[in-house]
């Protein structure tokens, strides 16, 4: 029995291969690869890094990234 490949669609500007489960979950995976790009655009490379140590840290571990968010929405984002 042979696997059915997933839906895909490669980024023009990166090369990343967008998949999905589904052809129909495809624009939306399009869609938020396009987002993701949209967001790095905007960050220097300090930034880009500090996100990027930050997401390898967070996204593993589902409950630091729920309280850090908790957190954010109880103190504000821009205070201390």
């Amino acid at each position: 029995m042979t696997a059915t490949p997933s839906p895909a669609s490669p980024c023009g500007r990166c090369g990343t291969q967008a998949t999905a489960v589904t052809e129909g979950a495809l624009p939306a995976a399009v869609g938020s690869h396009a987002d993701a790009h949209a967001v790095w655009d905007q960050l220097d490379a300090v930034q880009r890094d500090g996100l990027a140590s930050i997401l390898r840290t967070v996204l593993p571990a589902r409950e630091l990234a729920e309280e850090i968010l908790a957190l954010a929405d109880r103190h504000g984002a821009g205070s201390r």
